[in-house]
């Protein structure tokens, strides 16, 4: 389990995101970098896979009991430009 969360809350303030985002979205952001740090992290051209059944055992906080739930939060980080991803066409991961 993760057991501390880092959000800068004067960066998101300043940046303008707290009126388009909550907790759930930068902690799920701070797992992601924390996350892609980590030796055991799979890596492909630069990008780091994300084990979704692991975000949820590792956040129980998040209160995301699915995983539609934290594809739909990647998304919408996506959307707002804090993230890239992609997703394999070949197994969809």
């Amino acid at each position: 389990m993760k057991y501390s969360i880092q959000i800068n809350q004067a960066g998101v303030f300043n940046a303008g995101l707290h009126t388009n985002t909550d907790l759930v979205d930068w902690s799920l952001l701070d797992y992601i970098f924390s996350w892609q740090k980590n030796p055991k992290a799979k890596k492909l051209n630069g990008k780091v896979w994300l084990n979704f059944a692991h975000i949820l055992n590792e956040m129980p906080l998040l209160g995301l009991n699915k995983k539609s739930s934290i594809s739909n939060r990647i998304k919408k980080l996506r959307e707002l430009g804090l993230i890239e991803s992609v997703q394999s066409p070949v197994d969809q991961r």
